[in-house]
């Protein structure tokens, strides 16, 4: 048998079907091969049709025919109910179509027939154009998805055409910038468990943000398919309230703390109230089961603060009882009505402090800039190599510049008598490149680079310190002993006095009693009942130049500080009175002496 395409030998009759057409090969005497029909084919031999088969020959007339069937499809044009949007929902039509089967040569032949389907789209572009227009379909027609569904020959749906929908209106919201509960739980972490600060008491500071307004904004309207407006919905409005110690500002759409306090929201179907209470009474003692105590206004505790406890407040705090290893830190003033013991007090916040040193830093940063616009200023000009420039730098500092050295220092100096927590990270790198610039022997080379450093981390620090004096805050203390007491204002212990007490006051220090065993650094005057003891207990006075020291009575080994003069008791003396005279030389005057 002979593969199709190529013709068998002559001697053996034989019919083949090659690319859909019929071919015949036979010998001159030899029997002619026979062609049968299949179902879907008709076949005529010289015009005559044959349902069997049928013997043929090179000569005969063959012609093979076949037939194809049609299945029609079918579309629909649906609109969604809110008339927002129409769709062509597609079935396709199919097309049968059948082809002569291609086969080797055989004496007997039985012909065959390839079947495929042939889907076809159901719909034209004009028809779903004209289908649209009839529905009254006028808005959001895609015709890039009617051109797609004209071509498409599977079953799929096509939005054909959208509305657009309306823009909800915004329903006015009032955000409250502060938890509505008096105290919460501080979270403990599963390493470290902290009882101490069990809660965190609900304050906010004067001027802050408490609640913010978004008013209520109108929708826009939507439009359907059919071009007709849909309208949105209306928005729902509520009112923003001011109670005590709050205002309204920004046309009444926010809501601004007037006091420092705990605020408070009052909630209503239409309307949010917002106020605050000024004052933290905690009424017993702060101790573990209170946890410590921080609060942004005023704090009362009216027992006593144990060991290991914190009491925190931007504003003042009152202690009815005694304060024993622990910390107590006031914005304002601190009155502990008891003793101290073993503890740390702070009255006027650390920002007191700094507020302090602002016009030394605002000087310093001032006489930095300009040496650094000095060196830019020589770097410009062509006739200075980056040698002479360097060759310069003690010229400037030895003429135009000889104050930045000092500043330098007096900058350190403030920075050590500040309390630890008022020194930041950027103070402390700031105070460290000053001092390697200029506190000691220059090390021109490096200058510029620490320039760049000083004068940034200046503008830093100044953006950061509130303008204004610095606030006063007082303590007020019965007795301390082993403690530390520090204040932006005036330091007085109206009881028995201070043992192995550190004070440092920015006012004024009084101690009614007695004061052993410790220090004292004011910036203004200091009256002290007793200084020292009789068994020579090193007891050490500091203030500057202008301020005076007057002792009831002072005690062997007993130091004063003046500015930089010291002066050292040997003996006992009485009503003394220790101040610099014209001179700037230490002047001790006192009514009578005891040997």
């Amino acid at each position: 048998m002979q593969e199709a395409g190529k013709s068998p030998p002559r001697q053996h009759p034989a019919a083949w079907v090659e690319k859909g057409e019929l071919k015949v090969e036979h010998g001159a005497e030899r029997p002619y091969p026979v062609v049968a029909p299949c179902r879907g084919v008709r076949l005529f031999v010289n015009g005559k049709e044959y349902t069997t088969a049928v013997v043929v020959s090179k000569s005969d007339a063959v012609k093979i025919e076949t037939t194809n069937d049609f299945i029609a499809g079918s579309w629909t044009l649906e609109i969604a109910s809110d008339r927002m949007a129409a769709f062509v929902k597609l079935q396709p039509a199919r097309e049968l179509r059948r082809e002569l089967a291609d086969l080797p040569p055989s004496a007997y032949l039985q012909l065959q027939l390839v079947e495929t389907v042939h889907p076809l789209p159901p719909a034209t572009f004009e028809e779903i154009l004209d289908k649209l227009k009839e529905k009254n379909i006028v808005f959001g027609i895609d015709l890039k998805a009617c051109l797609e569904a004209a071509d498409c020959r599977e079953q799929k749906n096509f939005a054909v055409a959208r509305g657009q929908k309306p823009v909800p209106g915004q329903d006015a919201l009032i955000e409250l910038l502060f938890s509505r509960e008096s105290k919460l739980p501080v979270a403990i972490g599963d390493v470290k468990i902290n009882f101490r600060e069990r809660y965190a008491f609900n304050s906010v500071e004067a001027g802050a943000v408490l609640a913010r307004k978004t008013p209520a904004a109108p929708g826009k309207p939507g439009t359907n398919i059919h071009g007709q407006s849909v309208e949105p919905p209306p928005p729902k409005d509520i009112a923003l309230r001011a109670g005590k110690g709050v205002m309204l500002v920004e046309n009444g759409l926010t809501a601004v703390a007037a006091q420092a306090g705990r605020p408070k929201a009052i909630v209503k179907q239409n309307e949010v109230a917002v106020e605050i209470s000024p004052v933290l009474v905690h009424p017993g003692d702060v101790d573990l089961s209170s946890g410590n105590i921080s609060f942004k206004g005023d704090i009362f505790i009216q027992g006593s603060v144990g060991e290991g406890m914190r009491v925190e407040a931007l504003e003042n705090v009152q202690v009815g009882g005694y304060v024993a290893h622990a910390t107590v830190q006031a914005g304002g003033s601190v009155f502990i009505q008891g003793n101290v013991l073993s503890s740390v007090i702070v009255a006027g916040g650390k920002q007191g402090f700094m507020i302090e040193g602002a016009n030394l830093l605002r000087e310093f940063s001032l006489l930095t800039a300009r040496m650094k616009q000095a060196i830019a200023q020589l770097r410009q000009n062509p006739a200075f190599s980056e040698k002479e420039v360097a060759r310069a730098l003690p010229i400037l500092l030895e003429t135009k510049f000889k104050e930045i050295p000092e500043y330098a220092k007096k900058l350190a100096a403030l920075v050590n008598s500040l309390p630890e927590d008022a020194i930041t990270e950027e103070l402390r790198q700031l105070t460290n490149s000053a001092l390697k610039a200029f506190g000691g022997l220059p090390v021109y080379p490096e200058i510029p680079a620490y320039l760049e450093s000083i004068t940034h981390l200046a503008d830093r620090l100044l953006a950061e310190i509130p303008a204004g004096h610095p606030r006063k805050g007082d303590v007020r203390i019965a007795y301390a002993l082993n403690s530390v007491l520090k204040a932006t204002g005036d330091v007085r212990v109206f009881g028995d006095g201070c043992f192995q007490t550190t004070i440092e006051a920015q006012g004024s220090v009084q101690v009614k009693g007695v004061f052993r065993g410790g220090k004292i650094y004011s910036r203004r005057n200091v009256l002290v009942g007793e200084l020292g003891s009789r068994r020579g207990l090193k007891t050490r006075v500091v203030v500057p130049e202008g301020a005076f020291v007057h002792l009831g009575k002072v005690w062997e080994n007993a130091e004063i500080q003046i500015g930089k003069r010291i002066h050292k008791f040997v003996r006992e003396e009485s009503n003394v009175k220790v101040r610099l005279d014209k001179n700037k030389e230490i002047a001790v005057s006192y009514a009578t002496r005891s040997v």
